[in-house]
């Protein structure tokens, strides 16, 4: 089945009419609960890209489970970013609102207990780093004004990350190298390479595989040869990039002479004067 005609899944399906709920909640929230109810819609989606980008439903509703990689806020946010599903830039907003909900979520040890909500000098920084994240800026100090500006920030991310859902394609699973190999088989049938494999896998089937030994051992050797030539290749041009940035590089402290000032002499030289 193609990416363009693939049946949206059972978690994709459970995400219409969502944004409109989830909008219609936050305004009558506390503080507390639009922090909550807004960072568990972001981790939603988040989980959903990951699921998403999995070769199967199933395995993507497994990998999402408490205690599995993507169990968490933090591990769906990393595995996402790992695997190129979404930004830096879209991973540090969405690690800075989970740093937002887990103050809003705990007592604070440090001496602020439940005092960590819009009023609250250190969630407002918090929330000026997240909106700076997604290039907002957060003037305001009063508590609506930083509520507005998170509720905005977030809705932002959201719509970043809906992109991301619609961009996502399910991994290929790999082939077998058994059918690799079939396929492989099947480009070489008619070149010479392709009539040595098959005259020594048939001979092999006949108990003489003394042919297909030595046509292993004959590949093996080219393709160290071939591997030893790319490693020199890469280490050439190692080098090369090196003497660049080495001849780049400014003279350091050290190394830089003011105008004017000669070099010292040696202890010989200023005997021999």
């Amino acid at each position: 089945m193609s990416q363009e005609n693939k049946k949206p899944s059972s978690r994709m399906r459970r995400f219409r009419g969502l944004p409109k709920q989830v909008s219609e909640l936050v305004e009558n929230e506390s503080d507390r609960g639009a922090i909550l109810i807004l960072s568990a819609y972001v981790e939603e989606m988040i989980g959903l890209i990951v699921s998403e980008a999995c070769t199967s439903e199933k395995l993507g509703e497994e990998l999402l489970e408490f205690r599995k990689p993507a169990g968490d806020f933090s591990s769906k946010i990393l595995l996402c970013e790992a695997f190129g599903l979404i930004s830096p830039d879209e991973a540090r907003a969405a690690n800075c609102l989970r740093r937002i909900r887990n103050s809003a979520a705990h007592f604070d040890q440090k001496g602020r207990g439940f005092a960590v909500l819009f009023d609250s000098a250190q969630t407002a920084q918090q929330i000026k780093t997240f909106c700076e994240c997604l290039n907002l800026g957060l003037n305001a100090e009063a508590p609506e004004g930083v509520r507005a500006g998170f509720v905005v920030a977030t809705r932002l991310l959201t719509t970043k990350l809906s992109l991301r859902v619609f961009e996502v394609r399910r991994s290929i699973v790999p082939p077998t190298m058994k059918e690799t190999a079939n396929e492989w088989r099947s480009k070489m049938k008619d070149t010479e390479m392709g009539k040595l494999v098959s005259e020594a896998e048939e001979e092999a089937e006949q108990g003489k595989p003394e042919k297909l030994f030595d046509l292993m051992k004959k590949t093996s050797e080219v393709l160290k040869q071939v591997t030893g030539q790319v490693l020199e290749e890469m280490e050439a041009r190692d080098e090369v990039l090196a003497e660049q940035d080495g001849a780049d590089q400014p003279a350091t402290a050290l190394e830089a002479k003011p105008k004017g000032i000669k070099e010292p002499k040696s202890e010989s030289e200023a005997r021999s004067q």
